[in-house]
């Protein structure tokens, strides 16, 4: 179940939701794919299973279904968010380089490696890791501290689809 939780962008035991089931939270450990009421889901520990995860974990792997993760913001990270106005408002994207550095992009950046020239003796490092879309992305070296769950092993976040999923989430809860 490990290498299926990979293929579809997850860890084991990490909650999440699919695209177009707005009732229930999902997770995938060792004994297969679960899900509780979404109604539930802070209240209740329980994880059900039922005939028809088969057939719904075989839709996510062919990408017939799409698995949302679930990101919990912290008050700051979501307040950030929320309040990018006007200019920067079309800056959606949050990626991290590969040096650890934060980054905001208009669109979604894509993975780059850039490999030294190995006669060079001012450069320590091999490659210099980053996102094909670096000129274009402001640096946001000010919350580095913050978005901590974004490595440059991840894919690039969507903020909008973060903030609308944690506004759902947050409604399990009331």
């Amino acid at each position: 179940m490990e290498k299926i939780a990979k293929k579809l962008g997850l860890k084991l035991n990490e909650s999440f939701f699919i695209n177009g089931i707005n009732d229930k939270t999902f997770k995938i450990d060792n004994n297969g794919l679960h899900y509780k009421s979404r109604e539930n889901v802070s209240k209740c520990n329980i994880w059900l299973s039922s005939d028809e995860m088969p057939k719904l974990l075989s839709e996510l792997l062919f990408k017939e279904k799409e698995v949302i993760k679930i990101i919990l913001l912290s008050d700051v990270e979501k307040i950030l968010l929320e309040n990018i106005k006007g200019e920067f408002k079309k800056y959606v994207w949050l990626a991290r380089d590969g040096n650890k550095e934060l980054y905001l992009y208009i669109n979604s950046p894509k993975r780059q490696t850039f490999v030294y020239d190995e006669d060079d003796p001012v450069i320590e490092d091999e490659n210099f890791y980053y996102w094909d879309d670096s000129l274009s992305g402001i640096k946001i070296s000010l919350y580095e501290h913050l978005f901590q769950f974004i490595q440059w092993e991840d894919e690039p976040i969507n903020t909008t689809e973060i903030l609308k999923y944690q506004n759902e989430f947050n409604k399990g809860d009331e």
